[in-house]
Protein backbone atom coordinates (compact mmCIF):
# COMPACT_ATOMS: atom_id res chain seq x y z
CA UNK A 1 0.00 0.00 0.00
CA UNK A 2 2.81 2.43 0.78
CA UNK A 3 4.26 2.19 -2.72
CA UNK A 4 0.81 2.64 -4.28
CA UNK A 5 0.12 5.66 -2.07
CA UNK A 6 3.44 7.31 -2.90
CA UNK A 7 2.87 6.63 -6.61
CA UNK A 8 -0.48 8.42 -6.33
CA UNK A 9 1.11 11.36 -4.49
CA UNK A 10 4.13 11.64 -6.80
CA UNK A 11 2.45 13.65 -9.58
CA UNK A 12 1.15 16.25 -7.10
CA UNK A 13 4.18 18.53 -7.39
CA UNK A 14 2.01 21.64 -7.01
CA UNK A 15 0.58 20.44 -3.67
CA UNK A 16 2.37 20.76 -0.34
CA UNK A 17 2.52 17.33 1.30
CA UNK A 18 2.92 17.10 5.08
CA UNK A 19 3.77 13.50 5.85
CA UNK A 20 3.94 12.00 9.31
CA UNK A 21 5.93 8.85 9.84
CA UNK A 22 4.18 5.71 11.05
CA UNK A 23 4.05 4.58 14.66
CA UNK A 24 6.18 1.58 15.59
CA UNK A 25 3.87 -0.75 13.68
CA UNK A 26 5.19 -3.83 11.91
CA UNK A 27 6.85 -2.78 8.66
CA UNK A 28 7.53 0.72 9.94
CA UNK A 29 11.25 0.61 9.09
CA UNK A 30 10.51 -0.20 5.44
CA UNK A 31 7.79 2.47 5.30
CA UNK A 32 10.17 5.07 6.74
CA UNK A 33 12.80 4.16 4.14
CA UNK A 34 10.22 4.56 1.37
CA UNK A 35 9.11 7.92 2.79
CA UNK A 36 12.71 9.14 3.00
CA UNK A 37 13.32 8.16 -0.62
CA UNK A 38 10.06 9.82 -1.71
CA UNK A 39 10.80 13.08 0.12
CA UNK A 40 14.40 13.32 -1.12
CA UNK A 41 14.67 16.14 -3.66
CA UNK A 42 10.99 17.14 -3.45
CA UNK A 43 10.57 20.72 -2.26
CA UNK A 44 6.84 20.20 -1.73
CA UNK A 45 7.26 17.36 0.82
CA UNK A 46 7.64 17.95 4.55
CA UNK A 47 8.35 14.73 6.49
CA UNK A 48 7.86 14.58 10.29
CA UNK A 49 8.25 12.04 13.09
CA UNK A 50 5.39 13.68 14.97
CA UNK A 51 3.75 17.09 14.93
CA UNK A 52 2.58 17.22 18.54
CA UNK A 53 0.45 20.25 19.34
CA UNK A 54 0.81 21.50 15.75
CA UNK A 55 -1.06 18.46 14.40
CA UNK A 56 -4.68 19.56 14.89
CA UNK A 57 -4.24 23.11 13.54
CA UNK A 58 -2.40 21.69 10.54
CA UNK A 59 -5.10 19.05 10.07
CA UNK A 60 -7.73 21.80 10.04
CA UNK A 61 -5.77 23.76 7.43
CA UNK A 62 -5.23 20.78 5.10
CA UNK A 63 -7.28 20.22 1.97
CA UNK A 64 -7.30 16.46 2.58
CA UNK A 65 -5.80 13.62 4.61
CA UNK A 66 -4.63 10.50 2.82
CA UNK A 67 -3.33 7.29 4.37
CA UNK A 68 -4.45 4.64 6.82
CA UNK A 69 -4.26 6.51 10.13
CA UNK A 70 -7.16 6.42 12.57
CA UNK A 71 -6.83 10.21 12.73
CA UNK A 72 -8.45 10.42 9.31
CA UNK A 73 -11.54 8.72 10.73
CA UNK A 74 -11.68 10.24 14.20
CA UNK A 75 -10.21 13.75 14.07
CA UNK A 76 -10.30 14.94 10.45
CA UNK A 77 -14.12 15.00 10.20
CA UNK A 78 -14.32 17.21 13.30
CA UNK A 79 -12.17 19.89 11.66
CA UNK A 80 -13.84 19.64 8.24
CA UNK A 81 -11.02 17.86 6.42
CA UNK A 82 -11.88 15.02 4.02
CA UNK A 83 -10.00 11.75 4.29
CA UNK A 84 -8.86 9.20 1.72
CA UNK A 85 -8.61 6.05 3.82
CA UNK A 86 -6.25 3.64 2.06
CA UNK A 87 -6.46 -0.12 2.46
CA UNK A 88 -7.88 -2.32 5.19
CA UNK A 89 -6.04 -1.15 8.32
CA UNK A 90 -9.11 0.74 9.59
CA UNK A 91 -11.64 -1.81 8.31
CA UNK A 92 -14.60 -2.22 10.64
CA UNK A 93 -14.17 1.16 12.36
CA UNK A 94 -16.89 3.77 12.30
CA UNK A 95 -16.32 6.39 9.62
CA UNK A 96 -18.26 9.48 8.65
CA UNK A 97 -19.31 10.42 5.12
CA UNK A 98 -16.21 12.58 4.58
CA UNK A 99 -14.04 9.44 4.70
CA UNK A 100 -13.50 7.99 1.23
CA UNK A 101 -12.46 4.34 1.48
CA UNK A 102 -10.20 3.05 -1.25
CA UNK A 103 -8.17 -0.09 -1.90
CA UNK A 104 -4.40 0.23 -1.72
CA UNK A 105 -4.03 0.63 -5.48
CA UNK A 106 -2.56 3.72 -7.16
CA UNK A 107 -5.44 4.47 -9.58
CA UNK A 108 -8.07 4.14 -6.83
CA UNK A 109 -6.06 6.29 -4.41
CA UNK A 110 -5.47 8.96 -7.07
CA UNK A 111 -9.17 9.06 -8.01
CA UNK A 112 -10.28 9.36 -4.38
CA UNK A 113 -7.68 12.07 -3.76
CA UNK A 114 -8.95 14.09 -6.74
CA UNK A 115 -12.48 13.76 -5.34
CA UNK A 116 -11.39 14.81 -1.83
CA UNK A 117 -9.33 17.77 -3.07
CA UNK A 118 -12.31 18.92 -5.16
CA UNK A 119 -14.40 18.95 -1.98
CA UNK A 120 -16.67 16.26 -3.43
CA UNK A 121 -17.53 14.57 -0.12
CA UNK A 122 -21.04 14.19 1.27
CA UNK A 123 -20.51 15.85 4.65
CA UNK A 124 -18.53 16.01 7.85
CA UNK A 125 -20.71 14.27 10.40
CA UNK A 126 -18.34 12.62 12.85
CA UNK A 127 -19.64 9.36 14.33
CA UNK A 128 -17.21 9.87 17.23
CA UNK A 129 -18.92 13.04 18.39
CA UNK A 130 -19.02 16.76 17.80
CA UNK A 131 -15.89 17.71 19.74
CA UNK A 132 -17.82 19.03 22.75
CA UNK A 133 -18.08 15.88 24.86
CA UNK A 134 -15.68 17.27 27.49
CA UNK A 135 -18.02 20.15 28.30
CA UNK A 136 -20.99 17.77 28.54
CA UNK A 137 -19.04 15.46 30.87
CA UNK A 138 -18.07 18.38 33.12
CA UNK A 139 -21.71 19.54 33.21
CA UNK A 140 -22.89 16.02 34.10
CA UNK A 141 -20.32 15.74 36.90
CA UNK A 142 -21.31 19.13 38.29
CA UNK A 143 -24.99 18.11 38.25
CA UNK A 144 -24.36 14.74 39.90
CA UNK A 145 -25.61 14.22 43.46
CA UNK A 146 -23.06 14.48 46.28
CA UNK A 147 -20.78 11.50 46.86
CA UNK A 148 -22.54 10.33 50.02
CA UNK A 149 -25.86 10.20 48.16
CA UNK A 150 -24.33 8.28 45.26
CA UNK A 151 -22.79 5.72 47.62
CA UNK A 152 -26.00 5.08 49.57
CA UNK A 153 -27.50 1.73 48.57
CA UNK A 154 -31.05 1.79 47.32
CA UNK A 155 -33.38 -1.19 47.27
CA UNK A 156 -36.63 -1.77 45.44
CA UNK A 157 -38.41 -2.32 48.74
CA UNK A 158 -37.16 0.91 50.32
CA UNK A 159 -34.21 3.08 51.25
CA UNK A 160 -31.35 1.94 53.44
CA UNK A 161 -30.85 3.65 56.75
CA UNK A 162 -28.00 6.05 57.23
CA UNK A 163 -26.72 3.92 60.13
Amino acid sequence: ECEALLAALGPLSDVTLWITRPNSDPGGVAINAALDAFARGRANVSLHDALGAAYLPLLAACDAVVGNSSSGLTEAPSVGTPTVNVGLRQAGRLAGPSVLHTPGETPAIAAALVRALAGNVPGFDNPYGDGHSSARIVDALRAAPPRDVLLRKRFLDGETSDA
